[in-house]
């Protein structure tokens, strides 16, 4: 068994390599959050949030990002890739692993047909541990949106939801928020095309 050993690793190496690659896109969204976020702070919330900026700044360094990379797709194929990364066809959505199914069976509205027994939903492999709940009555969806900025037509909000995570539980980055809302939409677009976007055999919803 070959044993990867990274030398003189800086923090920032190891914050990123238990990170999902960052695409463009993502960063893009990462720093629009983080400039909205700007807007209407009092001073010390300011600073406060410039602090936050100057470490996620460090965490996408280009150098430490493309070293990351690398380390990333050598787990990914020791451990099976189970873990959260980006999605980019129904197909991928199909065959999603255990960890990216948990998400993806939070987006509200397959959830809701999930619930009415009108989609494969991952039958099996997927563990609904939060039956009847959707949105966010759902523990899972209010991780995926907890202080993400949304563009309302009133404006932009956004909503913190101070839950007690459990032992098996844990925040999410933002970047991992995006990975996810970005399968989300995926998962929209496959509902709207009729296709199931939870079953393996490609069946029509």
């Amino acid at each position: 068994m070959r044993v990867n050993v990274i030398r003189n690793s800086s923090p920032g190496l190891f914050n990123a390599m238990i990170l999902p690659e960052m695409r463009e896109s993502t960063r893009s969204w990462l720093e629009q959050q983080s400039t909205r976020s700007f807007e209407g702070l009092s001073e010390a919330g300011r600073k406060f949030a410039e602090m936050g900026n100057a470490a996620y700044q460090r965490l996408t360094d280009v150098s430490i990002g493309r070293q990351a990379r690398s380390v990333v797709r050598s787990l990914a194929g020791m451990l099976g890739g189970d873990r959260i990364q980006p999605i980019e066809s129904y197909t991928g959505l199909q065959m999603a692993r255990p960890v990216m199914q948990q998400y993806i069976m939070a987006e509200p509205s397959y959830r809701k047909l999930y619930h009415e027994q009108r989609c494969n939903g991952y039958s099996d492999s997927y563990v609904d541990l939060e039956p009847g709940r959707v949105g966010e009555a759902h523990s899972v969806y209010r991780r995926v949106m907890d202080t993400v900025l949304v563009d309302t037509p009133t404006g932009w909000e956004v909503t913190m939801y101070p839950d007690e995570l459990q032992e098996w539980e844990r925040a999410l980055p933002p970047d991992e928020q995006k990975v996810i809302l970005d399968a989300w939409s995926l998962v929209q677009r496959a509902i709207g095309e009729g296709v199931d976007p939870g079953d393996i055999f490609n069946s029509p919803l």
